[in-house]
């Protein structure tokens, strides 16, 4: 067993947490974007209940979703590759 190896499964979950915020993202992108909308109303005045997410804030929260879920998917094939390398 080589050192590299001992190394993949802490690298494995935040490679997978990532991958799975990205899903929840690109997968129910109004739901996603509802929750920062709230997160943003905290200390103001508007009602958190109520807050609804603009249009663009939909598409936008899709389309960084997709590149986090990328993202996350290439750490894990990385990790991966170095682990059956070593």
């Amino acid at each position: 067993m080589s050192v590299g190896s001992g190394l993949a499964l802490p690298l494995l979950i935040p490679g997978v947490f990532v991958s799975l915020l990205g899903a929840v993202m690109l997968v129910k992108p109004r739901q996603s974007a509802r929750v920062l909308e709230q997160l943003n109303a905290i200390g103001s005045k508007r009602n958190l209940r109520t807050v609804e997410p603009a249009d663009w804030n939909v598409t936008l929260t899709r389309a960084v979703g997709g590149v986090i879920f990328l993202m996350g998917v290439a750490f894990l094939l990385l990790v991966l590759s170095r682990a059956g390398g070593g």
